[in-house]
């Protein structure tokens, strides 16, 4: 008898053993599939693309560039093409035109990361071989990005530390500008903005 009552026991700790097993794995398939669905939906485009679906079309681009602080520009001229790629999920930014005596091609990749809630951009052109990269939000009024970056100056052995401002003035104009922050580029000052972009929509 009291072997049976072992027997008994054990059968029962045994179908218990089974049942929370099961369980287990049932809600580890159910944890599993509500990540995978997490996966999915950072994978598609959200409503933050709508910001840089505004900034497609074909622009003149009127480009101010100062040498150093408390100078005036170069000031250039150039055009672009911005267009919608991968799905939406990314604005690829386009550009050609001359500078300092030399054509000068830009590719600027911009997105929005849904894991980090950040706006991204990476950006090349035609005089190196490297490519420079920021990130950052969008305001409380939903029309202007500042991303912020860094890069290391190999010629100079030191490195940069900028942020990039994009900001919709209507429609049909926008505008870009570098600033730096770091010492060396700054120039003593607390920042120093080099390069701003007009983007004008062509008509």
């Amino acid at each position: 008898m009291k072997l049976l009552n072992v027997f008994l026991s054990a059968l029962v700790l045994f179908s218990v053993c089974l049942t929370v097993s099961s369980s287990a794995e049932e809600m580890s398939d159910s944890l599993l599939q509500a990540k995978q669905m997490e996966y999915m939906q950072l994978g598609q485009p959200g409503p933050e693309h709508a910001f840089l679906k505004k900034l497609t079309g074909s622009w003149d681009m009127h480009i101010s560039y100062w040498m150093s602080p408390n100078t005036e520009p170069m000031v250039l001229k150039s055009s672009g093409e911005n267009k919608m790629i991968l799905g939406g999920r990314f604005l690829e930014l386009t550009s050609k035109g001359e500078f300092m005596g030399q054509t000068m091609e830009t590719i600027t990749m911009m997105g929005f990361d849904r894991r980090s809630k950040q706006y991204t951009s990476t950006g090349f052109d035609s005089q190196g071989t490297y490519s420079v990269s920021a990130a950052g939000e969008i305001n409380k009024d939903k029309t202007s990005i500042r991303m912020h970056g860094a890069d290391y100056d190999a010629f100079w052995d030191f490195t940069q530390e900028y942020f990039f401002d994009i900001t919709i003035k209507s429609e049909n104009e926008f505008t870009w500008s570098v600033t730096f922050t770091d010492e060396q580029m700054a120039q003593g000052q607390d920042e120093f903005k080099m390069v701003e972009i007009i983007y004008t929509r062509k008509k």
